[in-house]
């Protein structure tokens, strides 16, 4: 393969993987993969990459040299095998489906209730969320931070999140979880909180559910962890951004 041949394969591998972030980004399963706070970067990677194959292109078809006539072109190639190892990313995420993690990953990650969660300066923003609006991380930063539970103990939950049985609660109880992540799907982690419930039994892993009830402690590896006796469990579609932010 001739160096010409190569850089043109390069620009459409360039081309291919602005096109596949651009595809992500307007479907808006950009969010499957990393945090939302990282979409402004995302957007100039992809800038830079349409730029790149845009100039690389406008160059090859602007060369009015015939191949034989261009010294040092079929002297300096690039091996098939290269080109190969630039195109398995792109191949990757064209045939590879995109879709948020499951309950299945948490049997390899397992499942946390007490989360290595950093408030920071957000703390008493965190804790003063009226309780409709938290969210299983809300729930378990009160539960990891608050000294003083007591007031909190009874409050009316309200969340959403996959079904995942837990082998360390009773068959009446299930974990509402969700999957925390700081940068990328590299660094997630579920977290979740027990649910009690007595048709816990019928409803499949993976399923999403809307929760709600009033929330009581319970004690979990000698911690005490956020528990809620349902009122309500409602199966509910996946929402747009399934991960939650730190």
């Amino acid at each position: 393969m001739n160096r010409t041949t190569s850089r043109f394969l390069q620009c459409l591998i360039v081309l291919g993987l602005a096109a596949y972030l651009a595809d992500k980004w307007i479907s808006g399963k950009l969010a499957f993969y990393i945090s939302s706070r990282f979409f402004p970067l995302t957007l100039i990677s992809l800038a830079a990459l349409g730029g790149m194959a845009g100039v690389g292109l406008w160059r090859f078809f602007r060369s009015r040299a015939p191949l034989e006539k261009q010294p040092g072109l079929e002297r300096s190639t690039i091996s098939p095998a290269t080109i190969l190892i630039l195109l398995v990313p792109l191949l990757l995420g064209v045939f590879v489906p995109a879709r948020p993690l499951t309950a299945a990953s948490v049997s390899n990650r397992g499942m946390s209730v007490s989360a290595p969660v950093s408030l920071g300066s957000q703390t008493n923003k965190t804790l003063d969320v009226a309780p409709d609006d938290r969210t299983v991380l809300d729930w378990i930063k009160v539960f990891n931070y608050e000294k003083d539970l007591a007031r909190y103990i009874g409050q009316q939950a309200n969340v959403i999140g996959f079904v995942y049985h837990d082998t360390r609660l009773n068959r009446q109880q299930f974990m509402v979880g969700r999957f925390a992540i700081t940068c990328c799907v590299a660094d997630a982690f579920a977290i979740g909180m027990a649910v009690d419930w007595q048709d816990s039994i019928k409803l499949a892993d993976n399923t999403w559910v809307a929760v709600k009830g009033p929330v009581d402690e319970l004690t979990l590896d000698d911690q005490k962890v956020p528990l809620i006796h349902a009122q309500s469990v409602t199966p509910v579609d996946a929402p747009e951004e399934p991960y939650l932010y730190p």
